[in-house]
């Protein structure tokens, strides 16, 4: 059940359903075999669900992220020592 009128650029495929019925509610390529999502995306939407229980107002909030440019680690030369020694 494919209600999209335009396909997303930047994914394979997803589903939106119901969590009580299991429902497709809206989808793209939803009956595609993929590999799953990652642990950690799969587990960031649900805290992001769990939160829009008491504040639905966390699903408009807009998130950036950057990267942090740390300095590389400094690595010590060995020292050796001279055959004379």
């Amino acid at each position: 059940m494919n209600r999209s009128t335009t396909s997303p650029d930047h994914v394979q495929s997803l589903a939106i359903a119901d969590a009580k019925t299991g429902k497709v509610l809206w989808g793209h390529q939803e009956a595609d075999k993929l590999d799953i999502a990652s642990t950690t995306k799969m587990m960031t939407a649900y805290i992001v669900c769990q939160l829009a229980k008491d504040d639905p107002r966390v699903l408009t909030d807009t998130i950036t992220f950057f990267r942090i440019r740390r300095p590389k680690p400094r690595v010590q030369q060995p020292t050796f020592a001279s055959a004379n020694e």
